[in-house]
């Protein structure tokens, strides 16, 4: 983690103040995967922060704590649901806690955040949702998936150009 105001943090420490936006619904590997990259991250020793869910989210699905043990949970009184909506539609509303205090947003799986002051990551596992030129981008599923992964029906990345795939052949 890089932050600019490393350097003027009381004390001239590096410590980086790290805010993680968590889902406690996802399951399966994304889940897995989302607590072990928290976990990880705050048990490094230049790592200190915070993970912040939804409170009903958090009390619907008590086992999400237990895969993050160690790690420190603020609850949140927003409904993740109508907060994300709001976020994917119009940027709207702000984030539920203020983030001043942080140097960095992160969010193990994708997410559209409302704009903030701090540099923003995530970790995308479904990449070939932002590719516009595979050869199932037409079809209504695709359609539909790119759809939940965008605001206003346009991508919220681009994806890099890409040479036209071929089709393959199963055939054979």
């Amino acid at each position: 983690f890089v932050s600019n105001d490393a350097a003027r943090r009381p004390g001239g420490g590096h410590m980086k103040q790290v805010a993680c936006y968590m889902q406690p619904h996802r399951g399966g590997g994304v889940a897995r995967h989302a607590a072990e990259i928290a976990r990880r991250l705050f048990a490094r020793p230049d790592v200190s922060g915070t993970v912040f869910v939804s409170r009903h989210e958090a009390r619907k699905y008590p086992q999400f704590a237990s895969r993050l043990s160690g790690v420190p949970i603020r609850p949140h009184p927003l409904p993740e649901n109508l907060m994300e909506r709001g976020w994917k539609l119009t940027r709207w509303p702000p984030f539920p806690i203020s983030l001043a205090d942080f140097d960095v947003l992160y969010s193990p799986v994708e997410q559209r955040f409302p704009r903030c002051r701090i540099p923003t990551l995530m970790t995308v596992h479904d990449v070939q949702g932002l590719e516009p030129n595979l050869p199932w981008s037409a079809t209504p599923a695709h359609r539909r998936f790119r759809s939940r992964r965008s605001t206003c029906g346009r991508p919220q990345t681009e994806a890099p150009p890409t040479a036209p795939l071929r089709r393959i052949d199963r055939r054979r």
